[in-house]
């Protein structure tokens, strides 16, 4: 089951950003705040040690089952040791949000991914088997009623360690239970801008929710993402669980467009003039910084939102991720690229890509 996977094939595959496949080219409910919902199931196999104290041995037989398990999952599912990829395959996973920042330093373990990029699952991380399925705009629904089947398949042919009091049982307490770990990447420009953030945030800390900024400096989130998440699995059920974080999602959304309106009721002149800029630049820049894209591109975003710029969302989102540097080194690598700087070919693909995509020019 190695089809495909790293040096011996190129797993991540993609010569340019309209040709990358990956949750973030596409579409989905309230897409306009709900940049995309994020799933995460920890499993681990009976009779084993937690993924931590296994010996060579131990994880040898853990990462076997886990394979021969997703083997009748069908071709699209990809098994990678994480020996056989690249360093900037490894990095491009962790910049497309697939794989944790740890994970991504690991060799002696193993990913296994589906083709369109929305699936992919660490082996021997902090459990035996984290699985993650990520849609575009607000899909909580549809996500469980895909990754359940997955996971009921998989439990078909792996023995889970659970138990009759506290369901699954993972090496973090906060997942034992469900095992689920439920997350929406949201976008809101306008509170930021009407400094609301701070008050929407705080309701949805005291509701129990987590929140961090998705793109972050020291101070605050970059492009004015942030992902809010359940903090712990147990205790309710899944659709429970799914129910209420939804029901906090569906209230930032009101929260961000109620504000967008107070914003171009307002402060209309001074937010044209910021997202103009911001496009001015990116459209004609030679050199760009991540930081600077990152911010950039969320402003064009919000225009779109507003209905200032004719432009596909999903073309502004694949930029936020593409246009990372490891995935800029993997282009550069593929047209054997030397002699251009990271931010200057960064420049040129975010120039090329607005400016194709821009048929219909902008709303003045």
């Amino acid at each position: 089951m190695h089809r495909g996977c790293g040096r011996r094939g190129g797993v991540i595959s993609f010569e340019s950003t309209v040709d990358s496949p990956g949750w973030y080219s596409q579409s989905g409910p309230e897409n306009d705040v709900v940049v995309s919902t994020r799933l995460r199931l920890s499993r681990n196999l009976s009779g084993y040690q937690f993924a931590s104290n296994l010996d060579a041995r131990e994880g040898e037989a853990v990462q076997t089952g886990i394979r021969n398990a997703f083997s009748g999952m069908g071709k699209e599912y990809h098994y990678c040791p994480m020996s056989d990829l690249a360093p900037v395959e490894r990095r491009m996973l962790l910049e497309r949000n697939l794989i944790s920042q740890d994970f991504s330093l690991q060799t002696a373990k193993a990913a296994v991914l589906r083709e369109d990029f929305r699936f992919c699952a660490m082996v021997n991380e902090i459990d035996h088997l984290r699985m993650g399925l990520i849609y575009a705009g607000s899909s909580f629904s549809e996500l469980w009623k895909e990754l359940n089947s997955i996971d009921s398949r998989l439990e078909d042919s792996l023995d889970y360690a659970v138990s009759l009091e506290w369901g699954y049982l993972t090496a973090d307490v906060s997942n034992v239970g469900t095992g689920l770990k439920a997350s929406a990447m949201v976008h809101l420009p306008a509170l930021v801008e009407t400094g609301m953030i701070d008050k929407a945030l705080k309701a949805v800390v005291q509701l129990g929710y987590s929140v961090k900024g998705f793109f972050s400096d020291t101070e605050n989130s970059l492009g004015y993402l942030y992902q809010i998440a359940n903090p712990v699995s147990t205790g309710e059920s899944e659709e429970d669980l799914l129910g209420k974080l939804d029901g906090v999602v569906n209230q930032l959304v009101h929260y961000e467009r109620t504000a967008r309106e107070e914003v171009l009721k307002k402060e209309r002149l001074a937010t044209e003039d910021k997202i103009f800029r911001a496009l001015g630049t990116l459209l004609h820049c030679r050199i760009i910084e991540s930081k600077e894209a990152i911010d950039a591109l969320n402003l064009v975003r919000f225009g779109i939102e507003c209905g200032m710029i004719s432009l596909p969302i999903p073309a502004v989102t694949s930029l936020l991720f593409l246009s990372q540097k490891s995935h800029v080194q993997g282009l550069m690598e593929r047209e054997k690229i030397q002699d251009t700087p990271v931010d200057a070919y960064r420049a040129r693909m975010i120039r090329e890509t607005l400016s194709s995509k821009m048929a219909g020019g902008w709303n003045v």
